[in-house]
């Protein structure tokens, strides 16, 4: 064999290779799951139930001191709104959840949230993941600034994806807008 056939065979098979392990990578990085979101799996029965009446409860009489309270706050922990989120929400609230997004979760820690969540669209399926700083920048607003936007492993452009999560809130009665903050994407609710 002459060396131009033995580096037109390693092309070849160079090629066949990158052909073969590009899309599997593709594959193996979306199919990722988040250490996060694999900590806050739910252990379904009666603890979780009780997790969730605890924050309805806790929600309710948050409404009422916003109502007839001047001054007022409310905790909730991550456990208590998962718990929520698999008992309430996608059973009495799924026409509010696009269909495509299954099996919400949260994680807080000092100053952060992560919001994950199964995405389900034709063949494709991944946890999105998305990493924000919280603040109460003045009464009755929420920011929220996207430090990171994931489906699996792979990064997510967030201009589109907030494009859309914005319309869809909007479309619910939410003021709700997103804005570019020092290159860091942010979202501000507002009561």
């Amino acid at each position: 064999m002459t060396r131009a056939q033995r580096c037109w065979m390693v092309g070849g098979v160079i090629v066949l290779a990158v052909l073969t392990l590009g899309p599997l990578a593709l594959w193996a990085s979306l199919r990722y799951q988040p250490a996060v979101y694999v900590k806050m799996a739910q252990t379904p029965g009666k603890e979780r139930e009780q997790s969730a009446q605890q924050f309805v409860a806790s929600g309710l009489q948050l409404r009422n001191d916003i109502e007839n309270e001047p001054e007022w706050e409310a905790v909730f922990t991550d456990k208590e709104v998962n718990a929520w989120l698999a008992e309430d929400l996608m059973k009495d609230f799924a026409r509010e959840v696009p269909p495509q997004v299954q099996e919400p979760r949260v994680a807080f820690e000092t100053g952060l949230v992560t919001l994950a969540f199964q995405f389900h669209q034709g063949p494709m399926k991944a946890v999105v993941w998305v990493v924000a700083e919280a603040e109460v920048p003045e009464p009755n607003t929420l920011e929220l600034s996207l430090l990171k936007i994931r489906a699996g492993a792979l990064p997510v452009p967030a201009d589109e994806v907030l494009e859309n999560l914005v319309q869809f809130a909007r479309q619910r009665g939410a003021d709700v807008k997103w804005a570019r903050v020092d290159g860091v994407p942010r979202i501000t609710m507002k009561d």
